[in-house]
């Protein structure tokens, strides 16, 4: 006759007995139902005196009032011994990976297989690789190419169980092929399409790269290119930057803002806004500038902004020397203007009478443009004159 199913769950005394001693983990108790914990831990020690054959199963006389408390000095013991025991192997753990870091580098990951059974060992295979960001298949990869390598090879692997690399005939063909050519300063597209098209070499262009980089032949000296300083006046008055930009109204029509700065102060020396461009306007700007800023001339010498060309590097001059580009409006009536005995001004174009670009007045256009009149809505000429 087939018994019911059990669906109650029965403790042994010696296990209940513990439980209302306080002596059971409250980890191993979790997996009980709430009610059942309660139960087992809220039962007093001395529901158990009149246990039959407990005296048997215990060498402890838990009606001595010292014992529960000698126990529960045990118990915690108990718990800093296995907290010691975790932080140790925490601390270990830690000291693996950082070593491997240290001794190797953090880029030759590769090297974690010398130190493999360690933290195999003491993290698990599993958690290692995962630690390390690294698939099962490049771990064994690794290992496989630490295990064999080979003098022979280019690349220090065993050509049986690496057989995607060149042979040693093909290493020599190679070496003289670009030997030969280095010494002609031919560059390595040439060198590669002159070998591969003559059946010297039978890899394509990027193995040939890469095969350079690992056998360091390169034979080419790469120069930087130095890059020159700007132009830096040493007092006010010695430069001015002139510059025309173009400003779209919301109705589409163009707007031009004239500008001219000082180079040592970045102050604007004066503006203007109009819908045309025109030589008369950059004029005005430039004699309003010199009625009221002009009157203190720079004591310069050319070799102290050199090169300037088609000048005197012997005479010492008294002038603001104008900087603008090749445009209509920096023509024309500026030029007359300019040609006053008593308006200290030269007009240099640059790129062409000196070796420096407007790039500063350009950037202070871009500055004018995208942080004053793009935030506002400015619907015409009137509006862009006021916003300056």
């Amino acid at each position: 006759m087939n018994s019911k199913p059990r669906t109650r769950n029965r403790f042994h005394a010696d296990f209940k007995l513990a439980c209302a001693l306080n002596l059971v983990d409250r980890m191993e108790l979790m997996k009980f139902s709430k009610s059942t914990r309660s139960s087992l831990l809220n039962t007093s020690p001395e529901h158990f005196n009149d246990l039959i054959g407990l005296d048997r199963s215990s060498s402890f006389d838990f009606s001595n009032p010292d014992i529960p408390e000698k126990l529960d000095i045990i118990k915690q013991f108990a718990k800093c011994n296995t907290a010691i025991i975790l932080f140790k192997d925490a601390l270990m753990i830690y000291n693996t990976i950082v070593s491997v870091f240290i001794t190797y580098g953090f880029y030759n990951l590769k090297s974690i297989d010398v130190k493999r059974k360690r933290v195999k060992n003491i993290v698990g295979f599993e958690r290692a690789i995962r630690y390390f960001k690294i698939t099962k298949s490049t771990f064994y990869n690794w290992q496989k190419q630490i295990a064999y390598k080979c003098s022979d090879s280019a690349s220090g692997l065993c050509l049986k169980y690496f057989p995607s690399q060149l042979a040693k005939t093909e290493l020599d063909a190679f070496r003289q092929v670009l030997a030969d050519k280095l010494k002609l300063f031919w560059s390595y597209a040439s060198i590669w399409g002159y070998a591969f098209f003559h059946n010297i070499i039978s890899f394509s262009y990027s193995t040939f790269l890469r095969y350079i980089k690992l056998l360091k032949l390169s034979g080419h000296t790469i120069y930087k290119k130095l890059r020159k300083p700007g132009l830096m006046a040493t007092a006010i008055n010695q430069f001015w930057h002139a510059d025309v930009t173009i400003y779209k109204l919301l109705n589409g029509i163009k707007v031009y803002i004239y500008l001219l700065s000082d180079n040592y102060s970045n102050l604007i020396l004066s503006h203007q806004v109009s819908a045309t461009l025109l030589a008369s306007i950059r004029k005005d700007t430039v004699e309003e500038a010199y009625t009221k800023y002009g009157n203190c001339n720079p004591n310069i010498i050319y070799s102290d902004v050199f090169p300037i060309l088609n000048a005197d590097l012997t005479i010492e001059n008294y002038y603001t020397h104008l900087l603008t580009d090749g445009g209509s409006e920096n023509k024309g009536e500026l030029d007359d203007y300019l040609t006053d005995p008593d308006v200290k001004i030269r007009k240099l174009i640059a790129l062409k009478d000196i070796d420096y670009s407007n790039s500063a007045i350009e950037a202070l256009n871009k500055i004018v443009k995208y942080q004053e009149l793009h935030l506002k809505d400015l619907p015409d000429l009137e509006s862009v004159r006021s916003s300056l």
